[in-house]
């Protein structure tokens, strides 16, 4: 038995009957709940509560002074955590891919 991203379950299925050459595989759904369906928007949520409801915050809207926007170096870490820091350049990825320089 093995487990696949979003909620996917499979197993080897041995049949009744003889089968030659063939492989049969049972497909499950294993229902994901909504705090892991939504917690990279829960992630990106806090940040942005965190930063715009700060006491500075608060004391620019009373007294009038322009709110400080994040920055966004900041709000792309949180949306995009998964990306590497630096891009792959067009040469870099052809070498990956094909394996020549």
């Amino acid at each position: 038995m093995a487990y696949l991203l979003g909620g996917i379950r499979f197993e080897l299925f041995q049949p009744p009957f003889k089968a030659a050459n063939a492989t049969y595989i049972n497909i499950y759904s294993v229902p994901l709940p909504f705090t892991l369906i939504f917690s990279s928007y829960e992630r990106v949520f806090t940040r942005l509560r965190q930063h715009y409801l700060a006491s500075t915050v608060l004391m620019g809207l009373l007294t009038g002074r322009p709110i400080r926007e994040m920055p966004s170096v900041k709000l792309y870490s949180i949306q995009f955590g998964m990306l590497p820091k630096r891009r792959k350049t067009v040469r870099e990825t052809w070498v990956i891919l094909t394996g020549k320089a």
